[in-house]
């Protein structure tokens, strides 16, 4: 390929227009007097974004929480690479190389972040509202395939018991038996009787005029 060249004279290695499948782990030998191994694992980070070939979740969990997500992996490829990342900032969450951690985790996420190196899974506790985001994780499988893991995760607020949603039992429904009811039918039964006894007082008055 055009992209390798190698020094005859020092036996140097130079690799151009580097990708993310050019990770992985390099083994040179150089003979001469005494014979010289030289061994060097190379990791190439992607461009930060959106990538078309992620396996996409789309989590919702709430603060104080704990995020567990879990790759379905069993093994990945010996020497291997994990790269964990934040998307919004362009922060390495995570770096494994081999079996050896490269980095330390950002200061928030300290004593938070949790990696199974065998599996790549990867889990948040103590969540808050300012881990929402994007989180990408490259890694490869025992196969030797490159896997890619999106996380789409929202935080929200813990919600706490009882607040704006606890009730008086019967508060502005409770009614009293018969209220605006009784009242209302004495009312207009007392009128219509009241009703009665002056018909018959008139009429006893017209009776009277007429046998005069």
């Amino acid at each position: 390929s055009q992209r390798f060249h190698l020094d005859p004279e020092t036996g140097s290695f130079t690799i151009q227009s580097l990708n993310t499948n050019d990770s992985g782990l390099y083994q040179g030998q150089i003979i001469n007097g005494n014979g010289s191994m030289h061994k060097f694992n190379l990791t190439v980070v992607g461009v930060w974004g959106l990538r078309k070939d992620c396996e996409v979740e789309y989590l919702n969990e709430t603060a104080g929480g704990t995020l567990s997500f879990q790759t379905g992996l069993t093994e990945l490829a010996e020497n291997n690479l994990i790269l964990w990342f934040l998307l919004k900032t362009g922060e390495t969450l995570i770096h494994v190389s081999g079996m050896e951690i490269m980095n330390a985790p950002p200061e928030r996420f300290e004593r938070r972040l949790y990696l199974d190196k065998t599996t790549g899974s990867l889990t948040i506790q103590h969540l808050r509202i300012n881990d929402t985001g994007i989180y990408q994780g490259e890694m490869f499988n025992k196969n030797n395939m490159k896997i890619c893991y999106e996380l789409n995760l929202t935080v929200r607020k813990a919600a706490v018991p009882g607040h704006n949603t606890a009730t008086v039992p019967g508060h502005n429904t409770a009614t009293v038996p018969g209220h605006n009811t009784a009242a209302v039918n004495g009312r207009n039964t007392a009128a219509v009787q009241r009703s009665n006894h002056l018909a018959v007082a008139s009429a006893l008055a017209v009776f009277l005029v007429l046998f005069v």
